[in-house]
């Protein structure tokens, strides 16, 4: 399911779906979102979540929320994410969920997208204790809980299809746990929303084949 591996160190938004086999649905949330943004900043979560180009993509997100020190709690958890997973996240920390030794690059560039603000894309592995493991698109992008506020959310709009691991590789990746976000990154960057980005992503500082 990979899309174009991009080498330089960030793409725009505009262009985001050139990186996914999923074109027209990233295309869709990333138009639905600049229209949502607003004159202070990026856009605040409910006026986002009734917004009539987001409303039928809603089933395929999730929302973490950054407030909380070393958190990153599910805030909303999609019917279709929940589907596809047998799991609902709501209210669990996702840094909970993801490898020990990805936690903290994972929470340096979430809390970096909301500093910027910008968003991220990514390609990723998700394993499950029921034999399941997921690769998936994503498109991270900032929120405001509120007018006036600091960003302080993030929402993510997901693009998965079933993989087949052996069980061993499985079972490596899945450690002591019952589910792992993020067991194998395959790609991920920041996404220029207008604002430039922080430079590089954790994962593309530990590629040593390329140069940034």
């Amino acid at each position: 399911m990979t899309g174009k591996q991009i080498l330089s160190d960030s793409t725009t938004i505009d262009q985001v779906h050139d990186l996914t086999i999923y074109p027209d649905y990233f295309r869709g949330f990333a138009k639905g979102y600049m229209a949502a943004w607003t004159a202070d900043g990026c856009p605040i979560y409910q006026d986002l979540m009734l917004a009539a180009d987001i409303i039928p993509l809603l089933t395929t997100m999730t929302v973490l929320d950054l407030r909380e020190p070393e958190m990153a709690r599910y805030r909303f958890c999609g019917s279709q994410v929940v589907a596809q997973t047998g799991v609902d996240l709501t209210g669990q920390n996702l840094l909970d969920l993801v490898p020990a030794d990805g936690r903290d690059d994972l929470y340096t560039d979430m809390k970096a997208m909301l500093a910027c603000p910008c968003g991220n894309f990514s390609q990723h592995l998700d394993i499950y204790d029921s034999g399941k493991s997921v690769k998936s698109d994503s498109l991270s992008l900032p929120l405001k809980s509120k007018p006036g506020a600091q960003a302080g959310l993030l929402i993510t709009l997901h693009a998965s299809e079933w993989t087949s691991l052996a069980d061993a590789q499985r079972a490596a990746l899945l450690g002591d746990g019952d589910l792992r976000i993020g067991a194998e990154w395959i790609q991920s960057l920041f996404v220029d929303t207008g604002n430039g980005t922080p430079g590089p992503t954790a994962f593309q500082r530990d590629q040593p084949a390329i140069n940034l």
